[in-house]
């Protein structure tokens, strides 16, 4: 389990989180919901080690153990497709046919195989972000964060990059701590939701979509009432 206790961060005086508290499940999706400004990007970041605190710990967490999928795809712009994941895997895949292995099946996953000798430049938004999506899962991370990776895209092109990031979870599945400011997002995709809100900001309410371990309830299946509660907590 990662545990943030006592958590007291500040800028220019204005408290962002005060003693505050969280305990996020290993091997499960956690979505951090909450309207834009309210902290969440800070959040993930103080839980990468990115941002330091003013007091208070984290605890559960090997920071060499994290794979980043960020807002924008980040990518190499002089490499292929297959350099971009060649790139990150190097030092933990010596052996080439060992790493062209991994970097083949994670591309397959996201629906790029085609596409592994394209440059950056050639390729959609769509494809850019599953290439992310393929680069944060091919790295032997236990620990996936994702910092609103859906931002941007249209209605089309984020249900295709949403269906890629579930084929990846279901084949390798890691500890993933999602933020979002996107009802519908964190609720496809979260086994467990937590909101975010006030000012320091503090855990409004928590939604478990997971029944039983590893098997989470259809979005349809959840009652209209509770998803309408955490909407109006925004």
């Amino acid at each position: 389990m990662i545990c943030l206790k006592n958590i007291n961060l500040a800028y220019d005086d204005t408290p962002i989180f005060e003693d505050f508290n969280l305990s996020l499940n290993h091997n499960e999706i956690s979505g951090i919901l909450g309207a834009s400004g309210i902290g969440k990007t800070t959040l993930i970041n103080i839980i990468a080690g990115i941002t330091p605190v003013q007091k208070g710990t984290v605890h559960g967490l090997d920071h060499q153990e994290l794979s980043y999928i960020f807002q924008e795809p980040r990518l190499l712009p002089t490499e292929t497709v297959y350099d971009n994941l060649s790139f990150v895997l190097h030092k933990h895949y010596p052996d080439p046919r060992k790493r062209r292995e991994v970097i083949l099946r994670n591309l397959d996953l996201v629906g790029l195989l085609d596409a592994l000798n394209r440059y950056p430049f050639e390729l959609s938004g769509g494809m850019k972000q599953r290439l992310s999506i393929a680069r944060a899962f091919a790295f032997p991370s236990r620990v996936l964060i994702m910092d609103e990776p859906f931002k941007g895209l249209d209605v089309k092109l984020k249900s295709t990059v949403m269906e890629a990031f579930k084929r990846s979870y279901q084949a390798m599945h890691k500890t993933v701590v999602f933020v979002t400011h996107d009802l519908d997002e964190v609720l496809d995709l979260s086994d467990r939701v937590f909101v975010l809100g006030s000012r320091p900001a503090k855990v409004l309410a928590t939604e478990v979509i997971l029944r039983e371990p590893g098997h989470r309830t259809p979005l349809e299946n959840m009652d209209k009432k509770r998803a309408s509660l955490l909407k109006s907590l925004l």
